[in-house]
């Protein structure tokens, strides 16, 4: 039985990121949630129940308030309620269940008859890193047929911000087992050191051909976390090779931001994008893109992404302070905010491609200030973790909710399936980070 629920388990993380696989996708959670209640509700017995934690039943209990805020904003305060009701089932009921397949999956790794934590883990990072792979053997293809690197590239996941998603979680579970081997000696990955550093490189290879500017602005914030987990407390180490290795850890995350300023234009007219973009009342093509687009001081039109992004960031906001109530949950409620406020009703099915404004826009203040309360305990929890013992899961759960709120305040990630796999994998790292925890007190 835990063979086949570990084979169903990763061929649910494999078919996640691929388009029309929607259905596959449910019949698998929905068959996967199913054998994993049987499983807990026979053997819930043979090992310490994760209740038993004050730590987790705060994360739970914080979630549970924030979801049922949520519920009932959209029934009583949301403009429309059966749109927030409907978003609410699709895009956030539906990840908190992952979250708790996710425990489950984490519980099994605790039985006499289960697999291992490092099976699971291995599983997981084995399935994400074929996506990966594809990518870079797919452009290698390219450029020996036709000498053409090919950029923007999604591979399996037909979209780079798809694919640039999985190559900064890949990426941050290499760090956090590279951490893990330096300062314990152990490992949780069933890979050898040489596997694990080529594994590294072809990542960094994928960051450069999905060459989606936010993947390596996130892949260098994960560098410095990095580096703290890494040195922070190692007297191992003295504090010149603390600076030298930095410097060469920094430097090698650096070259896909070079590489990315050197073939993106885009860099080029932000500064003076987002002066231009300030002024939201002026042009309203951010809210009506039929309308004739402004143009920069050289006469060419602005850079659609550049333009769009920074003025829809200005107008959330605006829109937040004139109702920080929020005017009810939903993927597109930047769009109804513009439907509302504009009068524009071809933008009601538009996104802020900020999710954290499109959330705080959509539940309010209060709604924003769950979430982050939410997202800053499992940061300080993983931290506080970390310096007990070095785990694996707490530096895996700093890099998992840290690198997923930094991408939220510039992409629309808090939605769909991205949300879901986030909160599958969120669920497997806290359960077995606070499995972690009771064996070291019981011990």
């Amino acid at each position: 039985m835990s063979s086949f629920i570990l084979g169903m388990f990763s061929l649910l993380v494999f078919v996640f990121n691929i388009p029309g696989t929607i259905a596959l996708r449910n019949v698998l959670s929905v068959l996967l949630l199913l054998l994993l209640v049987v499983v807990w509700l026979k053997k819930k017995a043979e090992t310490a129940h994760l209740t038993s934690n004050s730590l987790f039943n705060a994360v739970i209990l914080i979630l549970l308030i924030l979801t049922l805020y949520i519920f009932f904003h959209s029934l009583y305060v949301s403009h429309d309620p059966n749109w927030s009701l409907g978003e609410f089932k699709s895009h956030w009921f539906y990840p908190v269940i992952y979250l708790f397949i996710g425990i489950l999956l984490a519980f099994i790794t605790k039985l006499k008859s289960g697999f291992s934590k490092e099976s699971l883990i291995t599983f997981l990072f084995l399935v994400i890193f074929s996506h990966i792979l594809y990518v870079d053997m797919v452009t290698l293809d390219r450029f020996i047929v036709s000498d053409i690197v090919i950029r923007r590239y999604g591979g399996l996941t037909q979209s780079p911000v798809l694919a640039s998603y999985l190559t900064n979680v890949l990426i941050a579970m290499i760090f956090s087992e590279a951490i893990y081997r330096i300062r314990t000696g152990n490992s949780v990955l069933k890979i050898s050191n040489n596997i694990l550093a080529m594994i590294f490189v072809l990542s960094l290879t994928s960051v450069m051909i999905e060459s989606m500017r936010f993947g390596v602005l996130t892949l260098f914030s994960l560098g410095m976390a990095a580096i703290f987990f890494l040195f922070i407390g190692n007297d191992k180490i003295s504090k010149t090779l603390k600076w030298i290795y930095s410097a060469i850890i920094l430097l090698v995350l650096s070259i896909p931001i070079v590489h990315s300023v050197s073939t993106d234009s885009r860099w080029n007219s932000l500064v003076e994008t987002v002066l231009i973009a300030y002024d939201t009342e002026s042009n309203l093509n951010w809210a009506d893109h039929s309308l004739a687009a402004p143009k920069l001081s050289n006469g060419q039109n602005v850079d659609a992404s550049n333009y769009w992004r920074v003025s829809w960031a200005f107008k959330a906001i605006e829109y937040i302070k004139d109702n920080p109530i929020g005017i009810g949950y939903g993927r597109n409620s930047f769009g109804h905010a513009i439907q509302i406020n504009e009068g524009i009703d071809s933008a009601r099915g538009k996104h802020a491609h900020s999710s954290i404004l499109s959330f705080t826009i959509g539940i309010g203040i209060v709604g924003l200030a769950l979430w982050l309360s939410f997202v800053v305990f499992l940061l300080v929890l993983s931290v506080k973790k970390f310096a007990l013992n070095y785990s694996y899961f707490a530096i895996n759960l700093f890099f998992l909710v840290s690198g997923f709120f930094f991408r939220s305040v510039v992409d629309g990630n808090m939605k769909d399936h991205m949300f879901q796999q986030f909160m599958l994998m969120l669920g497997i790292y806290l359960a077995l980070l606070v499995y972690e925890n009771i064996e070291s007190r019981s011990s």
